[in-house]
């Protein structure tokens, strides 16, 4: 009883603590203690994440998966952690890991939790996830052959991405609108 607590705890602090960072701001009263709780959290983030050697440490995050291994319970999934510098290969073979990952499990999982909740938006939102991940499994895949080739000079220049959705695009093969959710394309931001 004692870590369900705990549990419960960490769950409403820890997203209180995240609300707040985000919207304390808004309230002329509470721009300070923003401020305050800003600093805190940079500070934990880059000062505790280069001690422990994750960029990104939270001790809460900690803590509350402590007490979750106590409830036997264990949290599944790509994991944020200690990261090394790698080659531009080894980072594209990762990264074709995380779309597989997001195609096969993630969005898949979502889908059907959002399906059986019955909210359409949803399912519709992750279908176009999945497919746009399809796509940047493809890019980074091109890419990687591109890099054990050593014909970089032939990827292409500029990409576009939808804001709506986050479609990708290659330059050449831009339409007028998103396939998914018709944005114009005017509305795409260019990466060259």
């Amino acid at each position: 009883m004692f870590y369900r607590i705990l549990d419960i705890f960490f769950v409403v602090f820890h997203t209180s603590v995240i609300l707040f960072n985000l919207f304390g701001w808004i309230w002329r009263k509470t721009r300070k203690y923003n401020l305050i709780l800003l600093v805190i959290t940079g500070a934990s983030w880059l000062i505790l994440g280069l001690i422990v050697g994750t960029l990104g440490y939270c001790p809460l995050t900690d803590w509350h998966f402590d007490v979750l291994e106590k409830l036997g319970e264990k949290v599944e999934g790509p994991q944020i952690g200690a990261f090394e510098v790698l080659t531009t290969a080894e980072n594209l073979a990762d990264a074709i890991k995380g779309e597989t990952y997001e195609i096969e499990t993630m969005y898949p999982g979502f889908i059907t939790t959002a399906e059986e909740q019955n909210y359409s938006d949803a399912v519709e939102s992750f279908t176009w996830a999945i497919e746009t991940e399809k796509k940047h499994q493809v890019i980074y895949k091109t890419a990687l052959e591109v890099v054990n080739t050593g014909s970089e000079k032939s990827l292409p220049s500029q990409w576009l991405v939808c804001l709506v959705c986050g479609n990708t695009y290659i330059d050449k093969d831009v339409p007028n609108e998103c396939e998914f959710c018709m944005t114009s394309k005017e509305e795409f931001m260019v990466f060259k």
